[in-house]
């Protein structure tokens, strides 16, 4: 990581607020199998992280076909990662900020978090996963 590039967080409230809003692009980048067992955050979209990198290598046009939502732009700032517990966050900012993704925020309390305060979970919606 390049020592002037800072590492944005998102809270639970931020982030509550702004999933309200639609104003976030929120990318939950657990496996599959995970999403089913758990439910997701409302309005998440998935990328399982050993698929990240190769996502946003895709054209536009093959991203929104293979994973149902437009793909993030690096100098967009309303991308937000998720996972269980915020550990998979933390490693895929490490393959995401080479590629010039340096807005990305990170949901560190990530799944837990949102469970632990309360916020609403879906079952997962196959046609935005990648299976």
């Amino acid at each position: 990581m390049a020592d002037d590039v800072i590492v944005l967080g998102i809270e639970y409230g931020e982030l509550s607020e702004s999933v309200g809003r639609g104003a976030v692009k929120l990318i939950d980048i657990r496996q599959p199998w995970e999403l089913i067992q758990t439910g997701k955050l409302p309005g998440s979209y998935n990328i399982p992280m050993n698929q990240l990198v190769h996502a946003l290598s895709l054209s536009e046009h093959q991203f929104l076909h293979q994973y149902n939502f437009p793909k993030p732009r690096p100098r967009d700032s309303n991308v937000v990662l998720t996972c269980r517990s915020g550990r998979r966050v933390r490693v895929a900012w490490n393959q995401l900020e080479p590629l010039g993704y340096c807005n990305v925020r990170l949901y560190f309390g990530s799944y837990l978090d949102w469970k632990a305060n309360g916020g609403p979970l879906l079952e997962p919606d196959f046609s935005q996963t990648l299976q």
